[in-house]
């Protein structure tokens, strides 16, 4: 039986990616995509080519998986754009979304969309990724097959090598652009202030923001590579999280949590802490912010194996790697670089009590790691002036 849904599948996408091939490609057609929907650099590749380009009156079709009335801020952008670029809502798992994936010039996306289809050189598909993976990802994850696309936004040449090993793809087919995503890193005063408005933050004196990586996975590439507490996350047991929430109040400090959003475990301590609050990508939706908005005025990130740290170095603000299950991933999971430590310019952290003592050096003006990230940053970011989305527009003569 498996065989045979395996033929069918195969043959599916051999008839489609004729039709591919054989089918126009609308020049003003431009179709969005992203995991979750109306997320990360599409959402930003999206939102500069309504506010920079109408003259030129593009179709941009959005290919959404969930419900799209949910997200806020694109309706507001389609209501405000009204008469100026066609902006069409459309289920990626319908007919119409793979006929406008099809005959669309121009394809932005972040996570597989239609995948395995071939990909006619007169298409411009763009994968713009989640980042620059320091996890074993594609065909270093010893994945048989990986994404059909024309070209990827990366950061520098010296990841460039990575994507190659990752997607077998050849140097051509990058293009070193940076990361869209990380223009929204560069805020204005004004739009920080109201931004710590919509999220309660401003009568604090730091923001920490922690974003671990999944573990468990609940979409895409099932996995199960570290190790979670019984309240579902990493590294803060109920116990701690408490505890840590009242060390952040007794300074004044406040914490936000977002999970990954491929992230399994989900059963993670709702109740209100004064001083811990937990977001997901609805809040974002609803109060019409984009997660880099918030990186932008976060003081201090916690993270771990998440690539965000590397877009985070723009910033040159501390960085603490909450790695307990190093071991575990390593073994599992394994990393691209062979001394991965070594590429994580900050605190790394395996305890609770490391995790205060940095807190503490911190908010006594302790910054043992400025170097280090300055020379890390210089090596992963070729661009820090918030123009990446810029560069790519204007690489694509859109």
């Amino acid at each position: 039986m498996i065989l045979i849904k395996n033929m069918i599948r195969r043959s599916i996408i051999f008839f489609v990616s004729i039709l591919n091939y054989v089918l126009l490609k609308n020049k003003k057609k431009i179709l969005f995509h992203s995991f979750p929907d109306f997320s990360d650099s599409s959402y930003v590749v999206f939102k500069h080519i309504i506010e920079h380009t109408s003259e030129k009156m593009y179709k941009i079709i959005w290919l959404y998986n969930g419900d799209y009335q949910k997200s806020y801020q694109i309706n507001d952008i389609i209501e405000c754009n009204s008469n100026k670029h066609k902006i069409i809502i459309i289920k990626k798992k319908s007919i119409t979304g793979l006929f406008n994936f099809l005959t669309s010039k121009y394809i932005f996306f972040t996570h597989g969309i239609y995948a395995d289809i071939k990909i006619p050189d007169r298409q411009k598909v763009i994968n713009l990724w989640h980042g620059v993976p320091i996890k074993k990802v594609g065909l270093l994850d010893n994945k048989k097959e990986v994404i059909n696309f024309s070209s990827i936004t990366s950061i520098s040449k010296n990841y460039d090598i990575n994507f190659q090993k990752i997607f077998g793809i050849s140097k051509q087919q990058i293009l070193n652009t940076g990361l869209p995503r990380t223009d929204f890193l560069y805020l204005n005063k004004n739009h920080a202030k109201r931004l710590g408005e919509k999220l309660d933050l401003n009568h604090f004196d730091k923001l920490l923001f922690w974003l671990p990586t999944y573990r468990i996975s609940k979409v895409g590439d099932i996995r199960d590579d570290g190790e979670l507490n019984k309240n579902g996350l990493p590294f803060f047991s109920s116990d701690k999280l408490y505890e840590f929430n009242q060390y952040l109040n007794s300074i004044n400090y406040v914490m936000l949590v977002k999970l990954h959003p491929m992230d399994a475990c989900n059963n993670h301590e709702k109740h209100k802490f004064s001083n811990i609050k937990f977001i997901d990508d609805e809040l974002l939706f609803k109060k019409k912010i984009h997660l880099f908005n918030i990186l932008a005025i976060s003081d201090i990130l916690l993270t771990d194996y998440s690539s965000v740290y590397i877009d985070f170095l723009q910033l040159n603000k501390p960085i603490a790697f909450l790695i307990n299950d190093y071991k575990s991933i390593n073994e599992k999971r394994g990393f691209i670089f062979e001394n991965v430590i070594d590429y994580m310019p900050g605190k790394i952290i395996y305890d609770y009590n490391n995790l205060v003592k940095y807190i503490d050096d911190i908010s006594k003006n302790i910054d043992n790691y400025k170097n280090e990230r300055e020379k890390l940053n210089k090596y992963f970011n070729s661009y820090c002036d918030g123009k990446s989305t810029e560069r790519l527009i204007n690489y694509l003569k859109l």
